[in-house]
């Protein structure tokens, strides 16, 4: 070997070993070795000051930076399950457990409180995916949840997160000691029970403060008869200066005695502030029977009222039609529309001829309007004799049928026969923004209501003050009331200068630290809905998903 290459061999080695022992030795931030380690062109992770080196490139999508299952959440301190008949994603850390499923919008989020498991199902702005093989998760969500900090960098195009321990374990809840407001303490605060009497019948977390006490207000909205209740399972701490409220609404069983007119079931509690700036919280239901179970409630109504159609004969005298109705439909349909059938009876449902004659119901969907209605639609099977024997029919006529929750038993309220069930949809559009939206039917009537949606500045001299600002428009269902307040349709419109400084963080808008789900976008505007805009649950929020679900947002020229 010439003395000139072995030279060369020399300062190879010693960038080599110099290059090595940097990836393991303790270096300050900002330091050329950090900037040495972070990937040159991609988007980077800094955990802790660390910069990690990830065997697939994390990705934007929406807005939101996806990271790989692999390699991240570990150093968070969290275990990592991947279930691939699933599709399941499972973290787990201290007191927490979160559980993803590729492509799916949705969330499911279990926190052990005080040994008594909590579950929550929160909406994502974009959902794990699977990208070449590999799973990509939502990075800023996934930390959050887990109790980090998270910063977006867009100098270095990198998400920095911190964690609350030295260690990267992240402790995740710490217990609030609260106490229930009774009747005595509102009797001798005159501004805290005018402040209750305004808010207690509003379906929702309210919150006012003096001094010494944080008070919440958790309300359950109107319901329809007494036997409801609401019970504080816990406050928690989950982010320094964040508490969380989980909160249960009882509702009374089929067995239960209750009073028959319209309740407002609430709790009023307080905490000392200490350093609590901002309250967030949950109100889940515990009903005697969940959904899977209402809709097999709702499913019986309407196979039992199909079974009893062949045993009404709408030629008989009319006294006799009525009285069949009596015996036969009563069980299943409400008093209403019992009485309507009685009085027109050529738009009641029956037996017109001995052969073919109306046999059964046959479901063809079970749709969930509200918490206390369903839509159902099938169609009504026509047999003949021979048709029983050999398993056949001869006619189906359409029906659609709206069950509704009444004193606590499902009954048919509504049926209709028609033979195009799907009427055309109500379109809104914009022509001032350029963008529609496709409603239902029961939407007709529908109002706009015009708002203003505020940019907050969350750095620098500025910070807490208005910077932005831009309209919001929202459609509102016609069965809106301010006793019965629905889930709105919001729409937040911003200017492409406005989105683009929103995804820099440059301001917020809003409490929550998730940004607006674009819409969509034409070459003016970006439409974008709020984030977690249906916090409160109420009426109607699960239909405004599936509006939303179904592609109803369009951009108009």
């Amino acid at each position: 070997m010439s003395r000139l290459s072995f030279k060369k061999s020399i300062a190879l080695g010693i960038c080599c070993a110099l290059i090595s022992s940097g990836a393991v030795m303790a270096m300050p931030k900002d330091s050329l070795m950090d900037k040495i380690m972070k990937p040159s062109k991609g988007i980077g992770i800094q955990v802790n000051d660390q910069w990690l080196q990830t065997d697939a490139e994390p990705f934007m999508e929406n807005n939101s930076t996806l990271i790989p299952l692999r390699g991240v959440l570990e150093k968070l301190g969290a275990k990592v399950e991947w279930h691939p008949e699933q599709k399941l994603v499972v973290i787990s850390a201290e007191n927490i457990r979160i559980e993803l499923i590729v492509g799916k919008d949705t969330v499911k989020v279990i926190r052990n409180i005080n040994g008594t498991p909590k579950e929550e199902l929160l909406k994502l702005d974009t959902p794990a995916k699977m990208s070449k093989n590999r799973t990509f998760i939502p990075g800023r969500f996934v930390a959050q949840t887990l109790g980090a900090k998270v910063e977006w960098d867009k100098n270095l195009r990198a998400m920095i997160i911190h964690t609350n321990k030295n260690d990267g374990v992240i402790h995740v809840e710490k217990t609030i000691k609260y106490e229930i407001v009774e009747k005595e303490v509102l009797e001798e605060n005159e501004e805290l029970a005018k402040w209750y009497q305004n808010y207690h019948k509003k379906e929702g977390f309210h919150l006012i403060s003096d001094k010494q006490w944080q008070y919440v207000l958790i309300a359950a909205g109107e319901k329809p008869t007494g036997g409801y209740s609401i019970t504080v399972d816990s406050i928690t701490e989950v982010t320094p200066g964040t508490a969380y409220v989980h909160a249960t609404l009882h509702s009374p069983g089929k067995e239960d005695m209750v009073t028959q007119a319209l309740t407002y079931p609430s709790t009023l509690v307080r905490f000392h502030k200490g350093n609590i700036n901002k309250v967030q919280g949950d109100l889940s239901g515990v009903k005697q029977d969940n959904d899977e179970s209402e809709k097999k409630a709702v499913q019986e109504v309407v196979l039992e009222f199909g079974n009893t159609l062949q045993m009404v004969s709408l030629l008989a005298p009319e006294d006799v039609v009525k009285k069949s109705m009596e015996e036969n439909y009563k069980p299943f349909v409400s008093s209403a529309l019992l009485e309507k059938w009685q009085k027109d009876i050529e738009a009641a449902p029956g037996r017109l001829t001995s052969s073919p004659y109306p046999d059964h119901i046959e479901i063809l969907s079970i749709e969930k309007l509200s918490e206390y209605s369903y839509k159902v639609k099938g169609e009504i099977v026509e047999v003949t004799a021979m048709d029983k024997l050999s398993g056949g029919f001869t006619a189906k006529q359409p029906i659609m049928l709206i069950i509704k929750n009444i004193n606590n038993t499902w009954l048919i309220d509504e049926v209709s026969f028609d033979k195009n069930i799907e009427t055309d949809a109500i379109m809104y559009k914009n022509t001032q923004y350029g963008f529609s939206f496709s409603l239902p039917d029961t939407w007709e009537g529908y109002t706009i209501i015009t708002d203003q949606w505020e940019g907050i500045s969350i750095k620098g001299s500025k910070a807490g003050k208005k910077v932005e600002g831009g309209p919001m428009l929202s459609i509102r269902h016609p069965q809106w009331t301010d006793q019965n307040p629905r889930q709105d349709i919001p729409v937040m419109i911003f200017t492409l200068a406005q989105w683009n400084a929103l995804q820099k963080e440059e301001f917020s808008v809003g409490a929550a630290p998730i940004l607006p789900k674009e819409l969509g976008r034409n070459e003016k505007y970006v439409f974008a809905l709020p984030a977690r805009y249906n916090f409160a649950f109420l009426t109607g929020y699960e239909e405004v998903e599936a509006i939303l679900e179904n592609n109803a947002f369009q951009i108009i020229k």
